[in-house]
């Protein structure tokens, strides 16, 4: 069936819940991919910060605090451009930063994984919400 980058967007806020788009800061947005190679496609970056959306605006550290919660997620496969109304049939899911929790006992990151967007907006949701569940916000600049 396959999505387009908006209607993948609105799988993941819905997949994600309440307890992931209300009380933390989670912001998932398009980009196009630069280079020869991937002319033609765009990526969603998803970041997971795991601070109330008013905490995490005072940038408090300099914006340390919001680097010390956060989680930055790549699906990647999304068509842009002219494209971007036909539909990706399969996108992948790359975990590029995750500094929740202490080194050693911290979220796991997600794993690797190509599929369907809709089967990944339901399994990074999920993932975010056991990200939520399981780690309480980090105030580390009082």
């Amino acid at each position: 069936m396959g999505l387009t980058v908006e209607k993948f967007l609105l799988a993941l806020r819905t997949s994600a819940g309440p307890s992931v788009c209300d009380e933390r800061t989670l912001i998932a947005e398009a980009q196009p991919s630069l280079g020869p190679r991937g002319r033609g496609t765009c990526s969603v970056y998803v970041s997971l910060i795991n601070l109330p959306f008013y905490r995490s605006k005072q940038r408090r550290g300099g914006g340390a605090e919001n680097e010390n919660n956060r989680i930055l997620i790549r699906v990647g496969g999304f068509n842009e451009g002219d494209f971007a109304e036909m539909p990706a049939e399969k996108v992948s899911v790359e975990p590029l930063v995750c500094n929740i929790g202490y080194p050693g006992q911290g979220a796991q990151r997600i794993r690797r994984k190509t599929a369907s967007p809709e089967k990944i907006a339901e399994y990074l949701g999920l993932y975010l919400q056991d990200i939520v569940a399981g780690f309480p916000p980090s105030y580390s600049h009082e």
